[in-house]
């Protein structure tokens, strides 16, 4: 978690580096206290019954200490002789005790509300064994 990094904002006061040191904080991934995070995958299940590009992707996943069951597709590809996979998903940070800005917890936010849903978007590639 460490590595986590705000590549945009809106904020043209504070800038994305403040807010790449306000979501390692405790209010967010509270990162010096829980500097992992991990995916156990347990299932992974064909789209359209064929072992095709696509798959759904089950699993745990563990951030700041708690951990939930998520599900999201994975689709697979290639790029000369690597493997790429792209997946992207939402997930309810209160789940995982991100609770900050958080409409269900806190009262009289006013427009100072943060969504409780965070878009996640990832690719992984992986080089031809060697």
């Amino acid at each position: 978690m460490n590595s986590i990094e705000a590549s945009a904002t809106t904020n043209t006061v504070a800038g994305v580096g403040n807010l790449t040191k306000h979501l390692k904080s405790a209010d967010f991934l509270e990162v010096d206290k829980f500097p992992v995070s991990s995916f156990v995958l347990t299932t992974a299940e064909p789209v359209g019954g064929s072992a095709g590009g696509t798959f759904i992707f089950m699993g745990n996943l563990t951030i700041k200490g708690a951990t939930n069951e998520v599900q999201f597709p994975i689709h697979f590809g290639k790029d000369n002789n690597r493997l790429v996979l792209v997946g992207e998903f939402e997930l309810d940070r209160t789940k995982w005790g991100i609770k900050y800005g958080s409409g269900q917890f806190f009262q009289d936010l006013g427009d100072k509300i943060i969504s409780d849903q965070v878009e996640i978007k990832f690719q992984a590639v992986a080089d031809k064994a060697l």
